[in-house]
C-alpha cells in the first residue's frame, strides 16, 4: 500500500501569461479538461489515499470559474490548500475567499524591476500588479510564498529582488532553478558555476535575513553538500514523486510531478486508486535502477538514497544532475 501525502492538481492549462520558462507550455485550454464533478470526486479519491495537502495550479487556476468550489471541498476534507498563481487575477474579492479557506498563495516574482519581470512573464504591467497585490495579501492575513525562478536573465538581480521583498514585508521567498523545457531558450540555463554560487547566495540570505523573511530553496538545489547545514533542506532522501506525492493534469493524466512529461494513466478511464496503488506505476522511484544513473551519480556514495537528485533538474554534459556534492568532490565539468 502506498500512502499519499500531497498532490498537485492542474485545474486548467489555460493561462493569461506567456512565461518563457513554463514547463507545461501553458496558454490554451487542453482538450477534454476535467469537469467540475470529476474534480470534486477526485478530491475525495485523493483524500481516501491519505492526501492531506493539495496544490491547485495551472496554467492559471483562477481562470477556471469554479475554482472556489474546489477550495470548499478540499477544506471539508481537512486538506491544507496551496494555490499557485501569476497574480494577475487576484483582487479584493478573491483575496477574501482565500482568507476564508485559509489558502496559502504561491505567487511569482522573477525580476527586481518591470523590464525583467514583465519580459520573463510575457505581460506588460505584471510587475506593478505584483507590488500592489502582495501587501493586500499580507493585510488580509493570507500567507504568501513568493517564488523566484532563477535563470540567466535575472541571475544578477537576486540582491535587488531580496531588497524589494523585504521592503514589501514578504513573509516567505522560495528560490528555484530554471529547468529545461520546450519554451525556454537554452541560453537561459545556468552554468554549474552559477548553480553553486546561487546555493551560496541562498545560504547567505538565510543567515542574514532569515529572521525577517523565511527564505528557502526548492528541491532542485542542494544534495549532500557542505552548504547543507545553512540551507533549508537538511537531508535529501531522494525524489518523492510517486512515493508520497503525485500530480494530475487538467485532462486527467497522472504523473509524478508537474515537471515530468510521462503519464501513468488517466483518471477519465481508470480510477485514481488503481493507478496510485499499481505496482507498475512510478517504477522510476518505487523500483529505481541506480545502475542507470549517469555522470558522477554513477560513482557517488549517496546514489542509493539520492537516486540522482531531482530527475528534471539541469544535467551536466556527461548526463549527471547538477549537484553541490558533485561540484565539491570533482569540480565542474563544463
Amino acid at each position: 500500500m502506498y500512502k499519499l501525502y500531497s498532490a498537485t492538481l492542474e485545474l486548467t492549462r489555460k493561462c493569461n501569461a506567456k512565461c518563457r520558462h513554463c514547463i507545461v507550455n501553458a496558454g490554451a485550454e487542453k482538450d477534454n479538461e476535467l469537469s467540475t464533478e470529476r474534480i470534486m470526486n477526485l478530491l475525495e479519491e485523493l483524500s481516501d489515499e491519505g492526501c492531506s495537502n493539495i496544490v491547485l495550479t495551472g496554467g492559471e487556476p483562477f481562470l477556471r470559474e469554479d475554482w472556489a468550489l474546489f477550495l470548499q471541498k478540499a477544506k471539508a476534507l481537512n486538506m491544507q490548500i496551496v494555490m499557485m498563481t501569476n497574480g494577475l487575477k487576484l483582487d479584493d474579492n478573491i483575496i477574501k475567499i482565500l482568507k476564508r479557506f485559509n489558502v496559502t498563495i504561491g505567487i511569482s516574482l522573477d525580476g527586481a524591476e518591470a523590464k525583467t519581470h514583465d519580459m520573463i512573464r510575457g505581460v506588460p504591467g505584471i510587475f506593478e500588479h505584483f507590488k500592489e497585490v502582495l501587501p493586500k495579501l499580507r493585510k488580509a492575513g493570507v500567507y504568501a510564498v513568493v517564488a523566484t525562478t532563477v535563470m540567466k536573465s535575472n541571475y544578477n538581480e537576486l540582491d535587488r529582488i531580496k531588497d524589494l521583498l523585504l521592503k514589501l514585508k514578504a513573509e516567505a521567498w522560495q528560490i528555484q532553478v530554471v529547468k529545461p523545457c520546450s519554451r525556454l531558450l537554452e541560453s537561459e540555463l545556468l552554468s554549474e558555476q552559477e548553480y553553486y554560487k546561487l546555493a551560496e547566495k541562498i545560504a547567505e540570505f538565510r543567515q542574514k535575513y532569515g529572521k525577517k523573511m523565511n527564505i528557502v530553496e526548492s528541491d532542485c538545489i542542494g544534495y549532500n553538500s557542505i552548504l547543507t547545514p545553512k540551507l533549508y533542506i537538511k537531508e535529501w532522501a531522494g525524489c518523492e514523486c510517486g512515493i508520497n506525492s503525485v500530480s494530475i493534469e487538467s485532462d486527467g493524466n497522472v504523473k509524478g510531478c508537474p515537471n515530468m512529461n510521462n503519464s501513468e494513466g488517466n483518471i477519465s478511464n481508470i480510477p485514481f486508486r488503481d493507478i496510485w496503488q499499481s505496482h507498475e506505476s512510478f517504477k522510476y522511484n518505487r523500483k529505481p535502477n541506480v545502475d542507470s544513473l549517469e555522470g558522477f551519480c554513477k560513482q557517488c556514495e549517496h546514489k542509493y538514497v539520492c537516486r540522482g537528485g531531482c530527475p528534471t533538474n539541469c544535467k551536466t554534459k556527461d548526463g549527471g544532475a547538477y549537484c553541490l556534492h558533485k561540484i565539491e568532490t570533482v569540480g565542474y565539468n563544463e
